[in-house]
């Protein structure tokens, strides 16, 4: 193993400090330019830091490392599973890292705080290649540069993710997880995930329609901020949460369709974060803006002029009233229920179709729902009323 020079140990001793990491409780392991924590208790392993003056281009972490050593004349050997990478790991004052690739196993649990640089930017880490995204939507990032992806580019299995397809049976999107991630155009997130995480797709390049399913209950602060390309907006009556300029500068959103049936009862969270460690100091913005206007919460003379707000019928009023939607000039009743659209967010789609099938296996009720279930208008909910709304999202009716 390679030797580090005292100015080296003395830095890193000082950030673990500064971090309140307990460097007594992990042996130092090094191989090639990367060092390592080795936690034997746990045989997990936290990749530290790149020593400064690494000349690698292509960073692959890997999955395990393998420690070797000997006792007598005899060779041992202990495997750990890399899963953290630590504080600081490529980020080093003075000294800029710019890399082609960086490859993060789906070990990785855990992101420490500014691990890959600050807002001066000394780590470019070019593409960021995953492998798994179930993995990557459960990793904790601790904080915007965290996340070598804010300034890289995403890679899924070595394609470029341009059209985001959250894995079946995430219930937590993590915070940051998808931060500028411009690549990403379209999303869909599946109807088992219940909270979007703080900047989780903050300043991504989504465009067109956003569809948010009715299991998500929290969309937490800043969550779609600046996602400048997206023009409908469809919220689900399951929310009860929503955070601080969740969709704060997403200046071409056109309309606006919120099933909440009553928006006093939606709980607005303006929490404000240390900008150290989340990035902005935005305090007091309201959850939309339009047009590049900065809305303050309580500044209600500012108003939205192009977004349309669709809201259920006899509710214009309660929004109308209501501080956080009470900004937007067009305040408009959504059309009467659609045939088909079951679960009353006014669009039929897939959704619908589960529902009906939920219905006709009598795993719901067709009181769970808010719209029509009843397709051909027999009386009863059945398979025919499932291949109805079929041939309506195939447009064969």
């Amino acid at each position: 193993m390679k030797s580090k020079s005292s100015f080296f140990r003395f830095t890193l001793i000082l950030i673990s400090i500064l971090t309140n990491f307990n460097l007594s409780a992990y042996e130092e392991y090094e191989i090639g330019d990367m060092t390592y924590y080795l936690d034997d208790e746990t045989r997990t392993a936290t990749l530290a830091y790149l020593i400064p003056i690494s000349t690698i281009t292509n960073v692959v972490i890997p999955s395990s490392i393998t420690k070797t050593y000997t006792i007598n004349g005899i060779t041992y050997s202990e495997t750990y599973v890399v899963k953290n990478i630590g504080s600081h790991a490529f980020n080093w004052d003075g000294i800029v890292f710019h890399f082609n690739s960086i490859t993060i196993p789906s070990t990785i649990s855990y992101c420490g705080w500014r691990a890959f640089g600050t807002d001066s930017y000394s780590c470019y880490p070019g593409n960021v290649y995953i492998s798994d995204l179930t993995a990557w939507c459960n990793c904790t990032f601790d904080g915007i540069y965290s996340n070598p992806a804010t300034i890289g580019t995403l890679y899924l299995n070595g394609q470029l993710i341009e059209h985001l397809n959250i894995p079946y049976g995430i219930t937590q999107i993590s915070d940051f997880a998808f931060r500028r991630c411009d690549e990403i155009i379209s999303l869909n997130i599946p109807n088992t995930v219940k909270e979007i995480g703080y900047m989780t797709f903050c300043g991504s390049g989504l465009k067109g329609e956003l569809k948010i399913p009715e299991s998500v209950t929290t969309i937490k602060p800043k969550a779609f901020m600046y996602c400048n390309g997206l023009e409908t907006l469809y919220i689900p009556k399951s929310i009860t949460s929503m955070g601080n300029g969740a969709f704060a500068f997403c200046t071409g959103l056109k309309d606006i369709y919120c099933s909440i049936e009553d928006p006093e009862d939606l709980y607005f969270d303006e929490r404000e974060y240390d900008p150290e460690v989340w990035g902005y100091d935005d305090t007091e913005v309201s959850v939309f803006t339009c047009n590049g206007i900065w809305v303050a919460y309580d500044n209600p003379e500012v108003v939205f002029q192009n977004c349309v707000l669709h809201v259920p019928k006899g509710t214009v009023d309660k929004y109308r009233a209501c501080d956080m939607f009470n900004h937007f000039i067009h305040i408009v009743e959504m059309d009467d229920v659609v045939s088909g659209d079951i679960n009353g967010d006014n669009i039929v789609d897939v959704e619908d179709v589960n529902a009906a099938i939920n219905i006709t296996l009598k795993l719901n009720t067709i009181d769970d729902y808010n719209g029509s279930a009843d397709v051909n208008g027999d009386g009863i909910v059945d398979v025919e009323d499932v291949n109805a709304i079929i041939n309506t999202i195939l447009k064969l009716d």
